[in-house]
């Protein structure tokens, strides 16, 4: 069967699965392929390299092809991505390079006509528009942005989002482009930012210290849902006012300063921090991406062993992942009772010199014992070796946990060499194994639990259950 057969709005959604540069090669095979395959190339542009420089010839061609047509080719732009490289000539003395203002305003008029425009992202946000202010108004006025990413950030690009007629729901918003130096923090009284805060559910921001400008405790966000936050932070509670419903929070930093202030958020669901928060209130699925034992014989452990112990206390996580020493995994099955699922990094080694399958049978010998009488229905165990072991070899191990752990119904073991760290727990794919009734052995009075290894498709229903798992 051909492609072009089949009813169009499947054809559509099978373009929207691959890349842009595919989808133009379809569209030079013949015309009805052109038709249907070069909307879905210019639905998502890129202007520039993150750190070559392409120069504004190309740029200056991407806008006269758009303009020739512009109320036909302009309509199809869905996602567009700005690097400053786009304007910069590819042969200059200075290594930051001159911006072609003039292939700034070529850019804007095609801008003027992108009404379908829903993602946009900037690099280089300020210097972008201290080059061209009158590009400020046009990206202000673009109508239907719903994803808007403003990376190295300022005072500029500020005062473009106050000003926008679009109503985004998610925001990105980098603002390491401030002044080091600024000493008076321009104020946005409520009615300005009105329009900004009307749909955002979904907001990250990154070099904090400039959030003062926007974060103001007589604005009230009542929609975001989500909050990241990269970078140091003097209080938590100073985003509690601001952001009442929020449900899922990432905090990406060294330190909380004001750790004995408590914050309460009644409806958060989920929380990944980087550093040990002053969180009050229960909290179903919490993220703690450190490794204590990293720490050990540091001067921070001495504050934060005690300030993970008390998250625990206080938030009674259902669904827990984290990296814990042997204080921790007590403190979660004497006193965490509320714990059904819990993930576990093992980040250290306990062989440096020979990360096999031994040393993960060393540290499941050795922690997991602990857990017994925590009723876990699931369990999941991410450990970086330096070698692939045998898919047998990963059952033993598989059966050592579920004949430790009596209440366990499902584990997923990740043995890959990979260098995957916290940041990336989410991305991970584990091998996953159901428990099933114990089975005698042969000639003895004792049983292990059967364990059967579940296929792909399987495994990933069955993480994704467990991690909605909620609170009882």
């Amino acid at each position: 069967m051909h492609i072009l057969s089949l009813d169009l709005d499947v054809v559509h959604v099978i373009l929207s699965e691959i890349p842009p540069t595919d989808a133009l090669s379809l569209s030079l095979t013949c015309r009805a392929a052109h038709t249907v395959a070069y909307p879905r190339f210019l639905s998502e542009v890129v202007l520039g390299h993150p750190w070559r420089r392409s120069g504004p010839d190309r740029l200056l061609q991407f806008c006269t092809s758009m303009l020739a047509d512009a109320a036909l080719r302009v309509l199809y732009l869905r996602e567009l991505t700005i690097h400053k490289t786009a304007f910069q000539p590819k042969r200059t003395a200075s290594p930051h390079g001159i911006l072609d203002s003039a292939a700034m305003a070529f850019l804007a008029e095609v801008l003027r006509y992108a009404v379908n425009l829903r993602r946009l992202c900037i690099h280089d946000t300020e210097e972008l528009l201290a080059t061209m202010p009158e590009f400020r108004c046009t990206l202000s006025a673009l109508p239907g942005l719903q994803d808007v990413r403003l990376l190295h950030a300022g005072t500029r690009a500020l005062e473009v989002l106050i000003a926008f007629v679009s109503q985004p729901r998610r925001l990105e918003l980098d603002l390491s482009g401030l002044p080091v130096d600024m000493e008076i923090v321009p104020y946005y009284p409520a009615q300005r930012i009105s329009n900004l805060m009307e749909n955002l559910t979904n907001l990250k921001l990154s070099r904090v210290t400039g959030v003062a400008l926007m974060i103001r405790p007589e604005h009230v966000w009542p929609r975001v849902q989500q909050l990241e936050i990269f970078g140091d932070l003097q209080s938590l509670a100073t985003f509690a006012p601001v952001f009442p419903n929020l449900r899922h929070l990432s905090l990406v930093c060294s330190y909380v300063e004001d750790v004995f202030t408590q914050v309460t958020w009644p409806d958060l669901d989920h929380v990944s921090t980087s550093c040990p928060i002053p969180l009050q209130g229960p909290v179903r699925r919490l993220e703690l991406m450190y490794d204590l034992d990293i720490l050990l014989d540091s001067m921070p452990y001495s504050v934060w062993a005690p300030g993970t112990m008390s998250l625990l206390q206080k938030t009674m996580p259902v669904v827990l992942a984290c990296s814990p020493n042997m204080q921790i995994l007590r403190y979660i099955a004497n006193v965490v009772t509320s714990v059904r699922v819990l993930q576990i990094l093992a980040y250290q080694s306990i062989h440096p010199d020979n990360a096999g399958a031994e040393d993960v049978e060393a540290w499941l010998k050795c922690h997991v014992p602990v857990l017994t009488n925590v009723p876990l229905i699931g369990f999941t165990f991410l450990r970086r070796l330096s070698k692939p072991i045998p898919a047998s070899e990963l059952a033993r191990l598989v059966g050592l946990v579920a004949s430790q752990i009596p209440s366990l119904k499902y584990i997923g073991f990740n043995l890959a060499a990979c260098g995957k760290g916290q940041s990336q727990w989410n991305e991970c794919e584990y091998t996953w194994y159901s428990v099933g009734a114990s089975e005698p052995r042969v000639g003895e009075g004792v049983s292990d639990p059967a364990v059967m290894e579940l296929s792909a498709q399987e495994g990933a229903i069955v993480h994704r259950h467990l991690l909605e798992t909620e609170r009882r």
